[in-house]
């Protein structure tokens, strides 16, 4: 229907989907396609080793601050909002997830990571570390819906208590 697409489109929201594999990155666009959704979306290669942040060769390079970089090297401008799914995979992927999250993440931004404990995969043990040692605010839960995580980087319970 055209007016619910132009009426989805009028919010001037953009959702830019990313992943490593082409495979996926593919399977994404045909999606946006089939859905008609190319106004309103984006599929972007992301590699977390791309980032200026987690190059040496380009540390102190301010030219290339309040922007991420994709996987053909073009700069992206940050967003206000990640949601992440299963992204640690490996022990140093701590360290570049989080300084992706910090590159691509505009000031006062959201990320959401959602992903499995420590036991099942390596990185998460170190993740939150990662994310303070940047500055960033991190609220861990095991429960999102129980949960309420404000700004500042507190955890509301179910129970009202507050926790850092």
């Amino acid at each position: 229907n055209n007016t619910e697409d132009n009426a989805f489109s009028s919010t001037h929201s953009n959702v830019i989907f990313t992943d490593y594999n082409p495979a996926v990155l593919e399977n994404l666009a045909r999606n946006i396609r089939l859905n008609r959704l190319e106004s309103v979306t984006s599929v972007v290669g992301l590699d977390f080793f791309d980032q200026h942040n987690n190059d040496d060769d380009h540390s102190g390079d301010s030219s290339e601050e309040n922007v991420w970089i994709d996987m053909d090297g073009v700069p992206r401008p940050q967003v206000r909002l990640i949601l992440a799914a299963d992204i640690l995979a490996y022990s140093n992927d701590a360290r570049l997830v989080a300084n992706t999250i910090q590159a691509a993440l505009m000031e006062g931004g959201r990320a959401v990571v959602f992903g499995p404990n420590e036991d099942f995969r390596f990185g998460i043990a170190d993740f939150e570390q990662e994310c303070l040692n940047l500055g960033l605010n991190v609220c861990v839960t095991d429960n999102i819906q129980a949960d309420q995580c404000d700004g500042d980087g507190t955890c509301r319970y179910d129970d009202g208590d507050k926790t850092e």
